[in-house]
């Protein structure tokens, strides 16, 4: 089980999260949905040990949760320039038993010999998850993953996250892509105003549309019918 309880975290006197807590099954894929400047990416900082929170705990199987327990794909990765795709996954050292970097490239089709600086922002996308694969991490998360991949790759994706809950891990995702998440998370929490106000469960899935953008529906209808 991860845990966080009464999670504070602020940006000089602007507190984004707000004493968040929650509790998330381990193994499982957990979604977290928030509309833009809802903390999500905050969030993920603090888990991964990026962020100190002002106060508030973080555990994870009855114990304080720490750096090494957490893979953090960030949503635009950083990658040094003028080096190749291999020479950027030989950056990470392996530590998954099963990682065969070349069989798992005749998935995500990547040009390895080629300059990461000529790639498209899908295929840094997909070198950044192939580098977090390469890792045994209890705990992966993912901000945003789904940003800037077509429709084959985020197939892909679906597959590959899947699997890591099979084989043992707990997957977080944030996105405001909401059909992956509706698909593949076994739960997804709404975060809003620095708290997780709404959880949901599989057998309620269709209110989460309706929960996270509502509100900015009916705002923006009522200005454009008064626009146009």
């Amino acid at each position: 089980m991860i845990e966080l309880k009464n999670l504070c975290l602020a940006y000089g006197s602007h507190v984004v999260l707000d004493e968040l807590t929650a509790t998330w099954s381990v193994p499982g894929i957990h979604g977290i949905a928030g509309l833009n400047g809802a903390g999500k990416t905050t969030l993920f900082n603090a888990v991964a040990g990026y962020k100190n929170p002002v106060s508030g705990t973080l555990q994870f199987c009855k114990r304080d949760l720490v750096k090494d327990d957490v893979f953090f794909l960030e949503t635009s990765p950083y990658f040094y320039p003028n080096i190749t795709g291999y020479e950027y996954l030989s950056l990470f050292s392996q530590t998954a038993n099963h990682f065969d970097g070349k069989l798992l490239n005749e998935v995500f089709q990547l040009p390895l010999h080629d300059l990461i600086d000529h790639y498209s922002t899908g295929m840094k996308k997909k070198l950044a998850i192939m580098a977090m694969l390469k890792k045994d991490k209890p705990i992966y998360l993912l901000d945003e993953p789904f940003n800037g991949l077509d429709l084959e790759s985020n197939h892909v994706l679906e597959i590959l996250l899947t699997l890591l809950k099979e084989r043992g891990k707990t997957i977080l995702i944030s996105s405001h892509i909401l059909d992956p998440l509706l698909r593949i998370c076994d739960d997804i929490h709404l975060l809003k105003g620095g708290r997780l106000e709404q959880n949901f469960s599989k057998d309620n899935f269709e209110n989460v549309e309706q929960a996270l953008f509502g509100e900015l529906a009916l705002k923006a209808k009522a200005v454009i019918e008064r626009a146009l």
